[in-house]
Order: C-alpha cells, then structure tokens, then sequence
C-alpha cells in the first residue's frame, strides 16, 4: 500500500450532501490549547437536507449556529472518543 500524504481525502467521506463553497478559520493558539472559530459556507446538492453530520473526533464543539434556520446539534462525544 502506498503510504499517504494526508491523513483524509475526498473519496474517505462517501457521497456528500453538500457542496462546500467556503471555509473560514481563525486560530487563536495557546500554550496548552488551540481554540478555533469556523465559519463554513455551504450549498446543498440535490433536495434540501434535515440532518448535517460533521465529524469532530478529537474536538471540543462549544457551539453550532446557522445565520438563516434555528439548528440543534447533538455532539456524540463516545463516538468521537472511539476514533470512528
């Protein structure tokens, strides 16, 4: 097997929802952590969609906002902790 650059590539993900058209990060970094604020701009595909999955293995989220709907997330911390 040859050994990979980059530790995700598109085809790691399966087919996508949505198209991202933008990806914003600002990085305030620190001795013992990094905080990151992310603002991502996407389109949907096909038909409009109800359920957004994002995967934040080793992540902390402090929150999910969408400047035109009211959203709820859920942050399943034992999936993201099992490396899956």
């Amino acid at each position: 097997m040859k050994p990979r650059l980059y530790k995700y590539y598109p085809e790691d993900f399966g087919e996508l929802k949505v198209d991202v058209l933008h990806m914003n990060l600002v990085f305030d970094v620190y001795a013992d952590r990094t905080n990151v604020k992310s603002i991502l701009r996407v389109r949907t595909l096909k038909e409009p969609i109800e359920k957004l999955e994002l995967n934040c293995r080793d992540l902390g989220v402090r929150a999910v906002s969408c400047i035109q709907y009211e959203v709820h997330y859920k942050y399943r911390k034992a999936d993201a902790a099992m490396g899956g």
